[in-house]
């Protein structure tokens, strides 16, 4: 066994819950902005900006978590055969990406947006 392997087993062993969790709070996040985005005008600035950062949080997401896809949807039970799967250089890398994509998501849900006037026009 390699060390790679050695420390990925451990890694799931010893952190197995909380990987598994992170995973299921990653999809619950995902969920939670496709239903936002359901709620939001097509072809808005709004929504092609919120779907920009859903494509590219995903791709941080799932490089880190390669079985992130592969988790039931919300609401169902994970099979006791779930295989728990953790790109540990992707992981360690994509975390502080994760988070900071979560803050400008916020902020983008947060900033002002010009208001249209009776006319169409958008006023500042």
């Amino acid at each position: 066994m390699t060390p790679t392997e050695l420390d990925g087993k451990l890694v799931v062993v010893q952190h197995g819950i909380g990987l598994l969790l992170e995973q299921v709070e990653l999809q619950d996040l995902t969920h939670t902005v496709r239903s936002l985005l359901d709620r939001v005008t097509g072809g808005s600035d709004a929504k092609k900006q919120i779907q920009f950062w859903l494509t590219s949080f995903e791709k941080i997401a799932n490089a880190a978590h390669p079985s992130l896809p592969n988790l039931p949807p919300r609401g169902e039970d994970i099979p006791a055969d779930f295989r728990l799967v953790v790109d540990l250089k992707q992981l360690a890398e994509a975390r502080p990406r994760l988070v900071t994509a979560a803050v400008d998501l916020i902020r983008l849900l947060a900033s002002p947006r010009p208001k249209a006037t009776q006319d169409g026009a958008e006023r500042v």
